[in-house]
């Protein structure tokens, strides 16, 4: 793979491309939209590309990294159990070695991301998850005390870590592409992300919008559906267990030619709830 682009979505949705070969419904990343490039050596640049690539895989791409089985705050049966690298893992697609590069790259970027997005005082950065993941580059750029940070040289380094990490990614596609997907390793994929659209909060609420928007399309009062809070013992959609619904959806996503964005599958959950 070319040298990976911090401010553009093009190899990223090749890569869903190459997924989609594998078996229509698959993406490795859902909507990713990256800022632009603000054409500027330094601080500009560094953190535009920190915060591109902190999206790229925590709101784009998390049940890479993350299960889900809950939907509003509450488990359900029979959801995804295992995120997208836990699977591959079993499939032999990756090494323990680079599973573990992946996972303290996770943990980092998000280390990293807070210390310009959030408040954040010097004593509170976990140094450990930075030095995992990024080696032993002094990554506390307003809290070094000499003024003197080199964001030209951290944007180096980070971009040839997103580099390794994304080839790591591209070769596991690749690697599927010409050995072939077992059914049941498409299914668990497809599990992950219907999953992960179920519980999250923001997903939900912008698919319903978006599916509102359709001339004629679900009626104002389906929006009610997705605010519904579990009882004591099941997740219920208007009468109907969240653990039927999922499986349906995941059943249909299955055996549909479009790829499983998060309206598309949102649309067959309200198909399902206004049977």
């Amino acid at each position: 793979m070319d040298s990976f682009n911090l401010f553009s979505n093009t190899q990223v949705n090749e890569l869903n491309k190459q997924c989609r070969n594998l078996h229509p419904a698959l993406l490795l990343s859902e909507a990713y939209y990256p800022k632009p490039d603000p054409c500027v050596e330094g601080e500009a640049r560094f953190w535009n590309a920190v915060t591109n690539i902190y999206g790229l895989f925590y709101d784009c791409m998390p049940y890479l990294f993350r299960n889900h089985s809950q939907y509003q705050h509450k488990s359900y049966l029979g959801a995804s159990d295992q995120p997208l690298l836990d699977i591959w893992a079993n499939e032999g697609l990756i090494t323990m070695n680079a599973d573990l590069e992946l996972k303290n790259f996770f943990y980092a970027i998000t280390e990293l991301r807070s210390i310009f997005c959030h408040n954040k005082p010097p004593q509170t950065i976990d140094k450990k998850k930075l030095r995992f993941a990024f080696g032993d580059f002094q990554w506390d750029p307003y809290h070094h005390g000499n003024g003197t940070f080199n964001f030209i040289e951290a944007y180096k380094q980070f971009e040839v870590k997103v580099d390794c990490i994304m080839e790591i990614l591209t070769k596991c596609v690749e690697t599927l592409r010409k050995e072939g997907a077992t059914s049941a390793l498409v299914t668990s994929w497809e599990k992950a992300l219907v999953g992960w659209y179920l519980q999250s909060d923001d997903i939900s609420k912008r698919s319903i919008r978006e599916l509102q928007r359709i001339p004629g399309g679900m009626p104002t009062s389906a929006w009610k559906a997705i605010k519904l809070t579990a009882d004591e013992d099941c997740c219920f959609f208007y009468g109907q267990p969240v653990s039927e619904v999922f499986q349906q959806v995941v059943e249909e996503v299955d055996s549909s030619p479009s790829p499983a964005h998060a309206t598309f599958v949102w649309a067959k959950v309200m198909d399902r709830i206004l049977i």
